[in-house]
C-alpha cells in the first residue's frame, strides 16, 4: 500500500507541475502525458462513482493532488486555503456535472486554475 501511495503522489506530482506557469512544457512532443489512477478516468465515471458512494478512490486522489501542487507550485501554502473537503467535492462535482467527457485530471487541472490567484501563499490566515 505504502508503494502505491508514493507512486500515487510522484504521478500527481508530475501532473501538478504541468500546470504550474513557471514551468517549461512537458511531456511527449505534443504536451501529452501519461495519467496514472484514478485520475485517468472521466469526469462521468467519477460521477457515478460519488452517486453509488464508491468515490473513496477519487478523494485520496484528489487530496494527494492537492498536495503535490501545493508542493511544487511557488508561493503556496494551500491551492484550495481553508476550504473543507465538502466544498472541494462540490465543485468538483459541478464542474464535472457540466463536463462529462473531462478527465478527472484535466478537471483539478481547471480547479488549480481557477483558485490559484486566492491560494494560501504561507501557513496562518488565509490572504484574498
Amino acid at each position: 500500500m505504502k508503494h502505491a501511495v508514493t507512486t500515487l503522489l510522484r504521478c500527481t506530482l508530475c501532473g501538478a507541475a504541468l500546470l504550474l506557469p513557471h514551468t517549461a512544457v512537458a511531456g511527449d512532443s505534443s504536451g501529452n502525458y501519461a495519467v496514472w489512477g484514478p485520475g485517468s478516468a472521466s469526469c462521468n465515471r467519477y460521477l457515478q462513482a460519488r452517486l453509488a458512494d464508491e468515490a473513496d478512490p477519487y478523494k485520496h486522489y484528489l487530496m494527494g493532488w492537492l498536495s503535490a501542487y501545493n508542493q511544487v507550485t511557488p508561493d503556496t501554502y494551500s491551492l484550495t486555503g481553508t476550504m473543507p473537503i465538502t466544498e472541494i467535492l462540490g465543485w468538483l462535482d459541478g464542474f464535472c456535472d457540466e463536463h462529462r467527457l473531462y478527465g478527472l485530471n484535466d478537471a483539478l487541472g481547471e480547479m488549480a486554475a481557477e483558485l490559484h490567484e486566492r491560494r494560501q501563499r504561507r501557513l496562518g490566515p488565509r490572504r484574498r
